[in-house]
């Protein structure tokens, strides 16, 4: 194949000595700078692998650099693979977390502690209430301004489900469809289906893949044209919206739109889920266990692409708590995850470290300086020993091939 160049070392030079070499992050640069081809069959010429310069101390000397490189990048191996575990045991524990949480585990000595709260089935009948009283306003008011009525909010009347073995809830909280935690005063929606053009004085548009790490990934919104915008005034934010992703593969991923989204717009792969009488963080949290992803998962429907629809979001079910106990999880779930992202930030300093750490041991043998030289052995030995000048004329001869050429190296003594 010609994506390959064969290197044989010739008698007195190690392959293990060469491959390290090679392996040198100052080579792969050399190599890359010097690429042909095109794109997707760039190579390295075989004129500069024939160009390298190998700095070649004697046989014993390469040997001796392979063996400690053997085991001291082993040891990183080791350290690598052991990092390489903790993203997955981080991620095991947030949902360990959010399960608890959303469980009432993680309350239970708080609940011990405030048990004069209103529980979730008076929150339920009271917002049911003041739902029921702001829509007649609703109704009201669009009659007047001579405008179409105002969306059917049948989560008016809230499905309460008290049959659910999923959870062994606590006593004073409910089951409920997500409507009912949804205002009456803002659209639940969709966003816009044709954004047209990237108009760069349009107004900015969030999409699925902007949803990253429970907000809005800010850095690569597009814009779309004005005239679009208008169309789905609905769609627009206000911040403090729940934001899930209803098409493609992400199906399932939440975020809490921040207030300086206020204005946006939304693309039609995300739901806006207005939520103001109850706690936001706390469905948001509730939506990252395993337990609702693999509802919403589970309800898509394969389209063209997999696709949740708005009726089967809004009656995805939510474990109720009390709204003082809403705002205590929101606030220890917060803690215990800020835990989580410093270890995090320590495993991502350690990785570049350990990354660095091999390109240094690598640099170092290189130099001469990872083990003592064949010279300062021999001497220290009082023997003599085959310089490495000796071992290139002894290649020479035997492989009966040119002079080869030679910078030599400083004698270090060690």
């Amino acid at each position: 194949t010609t994506e390959l160049h064969v290197i044989r070392p010739l008698g007195g030079i190690d392959p293990h000595y060469v491959y390290r070499f090679l392996q040198q992050e100052s080579v792969r640069r050399d190599a890359a700078a010097n690429f042909t081809g095109s794109a997707g069959q760039l190579r390295a010429p075989m004129s500069f692998i024939a160009d390298l310069e190998l700095p070649l101390p004697p046989l014993a000397e390469q040997r001796r650099i392979v063996g400690k490189l053997e085991l001291l990048l082993g040891k990183v191996s080791s350290s690598q693979q052991r990092l390489s575990r903790v993203p997955g045991l981080l991620k095991r524990f947030r949902q360990s977390v959010l399960a608890a949480a959303c469980s009432g585990k993680l309350t239970a000595d708080w609940r011990e502690e405030n048990d004069c709260v209103e529980p979730a089935s008076d929150l339920i009948a009271r917002l049911g209430s003041e739902r029921r009283e702001r829509h007649r306003e609703l109704c009201v008011a669009a009659k007047n301004d001579k405008r179409g009525k105002p969306q059917e909010f049948d989560n008016i009347e809230p499905s309460v489900r008290t049959d659910l073995d999923t959870f062994d809830l606590p006593s004073d909280w409910s089951w409920v469809d997500l409507r009912f935690v949804m205002t009456v005063d803002e659209p639940f929606c969709y966003g816009v289906v044709q954004p047209g053009v990237n108009e760069p004085n349009g107004n900015l548009l969030v999409r699925a893949g902007d949803l990253q790490n429970g907000t809005v990934n800010l850095s690569e919104l597009r814009r779309i044209p004005a005239d679009i915008d208008a169309e789905y005034e609905r769609s627009r934010l206000k911040g403090g919206e729940l934001l899930v992703t209803v098409v493609g593969a992400g199906i399932g991923t939440v975020a809490i739109a921040p207030t300086s989204c206020a204005g946006f717009n939304i693309a039609r792969a995300v739901a806006k889920v207005p939520i103001r009488d109850v706690s936001a963080e706390y469905v948001f949290q509730w939506f990252n266990t395993s337990k609702a992803l693999s509802w919403m998962v589970g309800d898509a429907r394969e389209v063209a692409r997999p696709t949740l629809n708005l009726e089967q979001l809004r009656t995805i079910l939510v474990p109720l708590p009390p709204l003082s106990e809403q705002q205590e999880i929101a606030r220890r779930v917060e803690k215990l995850f800020a835990f989580a992202d410093q270890i995090e930030a320590r495993l991502r300093q350690a990785q570049a470290h350990i990354d660095r750490l091999t390109q240094s041991l690598l640099a170092k043998a290189f130099r001469g300086e990872l083990v003592p030289t064949e010279h300062a052995l021999a001497e220290r030995e009082h023997r003599d020993y085959e310089p490495a000048s000796a071992l290139l004329e002894r290649i020479r001869k035997e492989s009966k091939i040119g002079s080869l050429p030679v910078t030599r190296r400083p004698r270090r003594r060690s």
